[in-house]
């Protein structure tokens, strides 16, 4: 990824501890952030760029912020962007992600500018893209 100039980064509900420890257990090879209040989902949403979901849970001390994703360019283009909204369709947020191999796909196609058409979910929320 870093090849194309791409930056990935992680965020998590957890702490901070909790977070580097399952970077280290998962051998991530990129920063995994915890922001336990949700600062950056805040952030994402009062700026319009994403609307993160965050659902009740007691383990977590402001709730589980469901899984979602946001790709932009340097300049702040935003190539890519999915936001998980638990329910039944989905198993409340435990099926429905899209595919990282797909989505470097699609961002390696958008950066060299090719048109990239996204069929419409599946009743599973599955995404397919079309290069």
């Amino acid at each position: 990824m870093k090849s194309f100039g791409v930056a990935v980064l992680a965020v998590t509900s957890e702490s901070q501890e909790e977070a580097n420890s399952a970077a280290t257990k998962w051998e991530l090879q990129y920063k995994v952030y915890g922001d336990p209040h949700h600062k950056l989902a805040k952030y994402l949403k009062e700026r319009g760029l994403l609307d993160v979901v965050v659902t009740p849970r007691e383990r977590y001390l402001s709730g589980m912020a469901q899984p979602a994703g946001l790709t932009t360019t340097s300049e702040g283009e935003i190539i890519h962007s999915f936001v998980i909204t638990p329910g039944l369709s989905n198993l409340y947020g435990a099926t429905g992600r899209p595919n990282p191999k797909e989505v470097f796909q699609l961002i390696k196609a958008k950066l060299g500018g090719s048109t990239v058409k996204v069929r419409k979910p599946s009743k599973y929320g599955l995404f397919k893209f079309e290069l």
